[in-house]
């Protein structure tokens, strides 16, 4: 049976919702080394702004912004809902038998790299990848729309 976009961004969906529902003092960022292998490596589309619940929810926001009279804002909240899908790499593969998998923006790794990856684990062999740093010329591919870590974007906040 093949899987469709739709059948893995599901499962995308399903797996933050596990971790966003911990609370954020259990969640642990983890930096794994290891070398990659069976890379599997796909573009694909996903609406990295919006969850599904979120675009159904700004969809009834819309109808009901429309039905006020609010025509205007109604048009934007659809196209706000309706097209904010995104290339990017979904991307598995094993770090010395760990299983890693998630969303990249152009990931030019290959099987037989020596790599750092920056991690959440989920269940008792998987990881989601956050960012991958090859050894040797530090090329760096990371999950969309990622520029820093959240310390590092409050430093740079204070500073603004």
């Amino acid at each position: 049976m093949a899987v469709t976009t739709s059948d893995t961004n599901s499962v995308w969906d399903d797996q933050v919702s596990q971790i966003t529902k911990k609370s954020e003092s259990t969640l642990q960022t983890v930096l794994l080394r290891g070398t990659i292998a069976n890379l599997h490596r796909s573009r694909r589309t996903h609406d990295f702004v919006l969850t599904q619940l979120q675009q159904r929810v700004v969809g009834a926001t819309a109808v009901g912004a429309g039905a006020v009279g609010l025509g205007a804002t109604g048009v934007g909240l659809v196209n706000l809902a309706s097209n904010a899908d995104e290339e990017a790499d979904w991307v598995e593969f094993e770090l010395d038998g760990m299983q890693v998998q998630g969303w990249l923006w152009l990931i030019p790794m290959r099987n037989g790299d020596t790599v750092e990856v920056v991690a959440e684990k989920i269940g008792e062999n998987g990881y989601v990848v956050y960012s991958v740093k090859r050894d040797g010329d530090d090329i760096v591919s990371v999950y969309p729309h990622a520029t820093a870590g959240r310390k590092q974007h409050y430093r740079s906040m204070a500073k603004s």
